[in-house]
């Protein structure tokens, strides 16, 4: 296939020599394509992030990635950037599998041995995106630090959880530079290492504890013991700190977001986030 079905021009130090549309990891805003080719007459893939409806946080995406450039955190390189009728961003593919394809049991490449080390080094570099003297601008979704609706539903499961998080809710909250969304198809191993840590458009200055929240939120098939989360907030603990309760918090909220996004589509995970935060409740 040619760039041309792309339905784009792409700058003539970039060609195309084939491309597949991917659904993995990324917002429902963008369609995202993993492309062979060339690359200054080099043998090159690419990932093409391409928006046409806005919202669209790609410019920011870009400049996180250029200024990650100055430190130790592994990312993409920018290869090109232009925001016309539509916006688009090509990446330089990073070598490796998703940290999801290692942890989860259904996925071709799981691997037990891999679940602990793999959890300890996701936390530790989460924590090292938190000390990054990075000066930004707000992250892209603030509303997640609050009530998205659950509180105008007329459910006995949900209302005694608003109640709590309404009545508990933290007075400080620590500001740091997050990812926004740093969840396990974001990150990239590749021969036990990190190699890359991807889809940076939310990132920004955010809620220290609610972006760690994030990554520990547990699934049904994966990230549901004890063991899984403790090795996260170990790795996390050997660079950075956080706050028990506030955590504790920031947990209950998150559970609660997809509890309500699910409650139509997948009733299962809702019933399970909400006895996970149920549980979390118990405990506090």
């Amino acid at each position: 296939m040619d760039n041309r079905t792309l339905n784009f021009t792409f700058p003539p130090e970039l060609k195309i020599a084939s491309f597949e549309k991917l659904d993995i990891g990324e917002t429902t805003t963008n369609d995202v394509y993993f492309c062979r080719g060339k690359y200054r007459n080099h043998p090159a893939d690419f990932y093409v992030k391409v928006n046409e409806n806005p919202p669209s946080y790609l410019s920011n995406e870009k400049n996180v990635l250029e200024a990650l450039t100055s430190t130790f955190i592994p990312a993409p390189r920018v290869i090109w950037y232009e925001k016309q009728k539509k916006e688009i961003l090509v990446l330089e593919a990073v070598k490796g599998f998703l940290l999801w394809d290692y942890i989860d049991p259904r996925r071709q490449r799981y691997d037990k041995q891999k679940v602990l080390p793999y959890l300890s080094t996701y936390g530790e570099f989460l924590a090292k995106i938190h000390n990054l003297k990075l000066k930004w601008e707000p992250q892209k979704r603030l509303k997640l630090y609050h009530l998205i609706g659950e509180q105008d539903l007329d459910d006995d499961r949900f209302v005694p959880l608003v109640s709590w998080l309404r009545n508990n809710e933290p007075v400080q909250k620590t500001q740091v530079f997050v990812h926004g969304d740093c969840n396990t198809a974001s990150v990239i191993f590749d021969e036990d290492k990190i190699s890359g840590i991807i889809d940076w458009e939310f990132a920004g200055l955010g809620w220290k504890e609610y972006d760690l929240a994030w990554i520990l939120r547990a699934r049904l098939n994966f990230l549901n013991t004890n063991a899984e989360r403790q090795a996260i907030l170990g790795g996390y603990k050997k660079v950075s700190t956080y706050d028990e309760e506030t955590l504790q918090w920031c947990e209950v909220l998150n559970y609660l977001h997809f509890a309500y996004w699910d409650r139509n589509d997948d009733p299962g995970y809702t019933k399970f986030a909400i006895q996970k935060a149920q549980e979390i409740i118990r405990k506090h």
